[in-house]
């Protein structure tokens, strides 16, 4: 999925404004990755092929992911993505990926409406439909970062999760039991499981790296 853009332009106020306002356009193939079902693409690399047009509108406006980092100390993270496939994708598609900013004045995150379109023999068809939302997650050590634009700062948020962190009592066990679920397992239970878990309607699976 090769961006067309070499070098990402300079944030202009022009080009922010385009940002929210102007559709963006871009034609990208699959990854040879996403070929799981002979040649036909599965919804993950469909939503990465979303993603990457998504990228394109922020790049093209001077707003990179890099540049977002490294500059602005911001991250650039998907939120949300609710998709719709409407014909089969396969590895050699050109796929015409439209980009439309539908961000409203009282929203936290940047929206989008995506629009996919696939040639077929029959003509151009409609091969995906998404609404993809965006967060600018705040790194903390970035150093000398620039301030973010003033249209930008209401979609910064300190962390992406909304549950309340907090503090862990129960002491780890030093064992590879990596089939307990919910806490219990066949052979012991993990007290850091249980804990967390507890009677919620849960799952929780112990990974270790040896």
């Amino acid at each position: 999925m090769t961006s067309p853009v070499t070098t990402t332009p300079a944030l202009t106020e022009q080009s922010l404004d385009d940002f929210f306002d102007v559709t963006s356009n871009v034609t990208l193939r699959p990854s040879y990755e996403g070929g799981n079902i002979s040649t036909t693409i599965g919804f993950k690399c469909v939503h990465y092929l979303i993603e990457a047009a998504v990228l394109e509108h922020f790049r093209s406006a001077g707003l990179g992911a890099t540049d977002l980092y490294v500059d602005y100390g911001v991250g650039f993270d998907v939120v949300s993505v609710n998709t719709r496939l409407h014909t089969v994708l396969t590895l050699d598609d050109a796929v015409a990926v439209e980009v439309k900013p539908v961000t409203k004045e009282t929203d936290s995150r940047l929206r989008f409406k995506i629009t996919a379109h696939v040639p077929r023999e029959e003509g151009r068809r409609k091969a995906v439909t998404t609404t993809f939302e965006v967060a600018l997650r705040a790194i903390d050590h970035v150093e000398g970062a620039k301030p973010l634009p003033e249209k930008l700062k209401r979609f910064v948020v300190p962390r992406l999760g909304q549950a309340t962190p907090r503090e862990i009592t129960a002491v780890p066990v030093d064992n590879i039991d990596l089939a307990s679920q919910r806490g219990i397992g066949t052979r012991a239970a993990d007290p850091v499981l249980t804990e967390i878990i507890g009677g919620d309607n849960a799952f929780g699976w112990k990974w270790r790296v040896p």
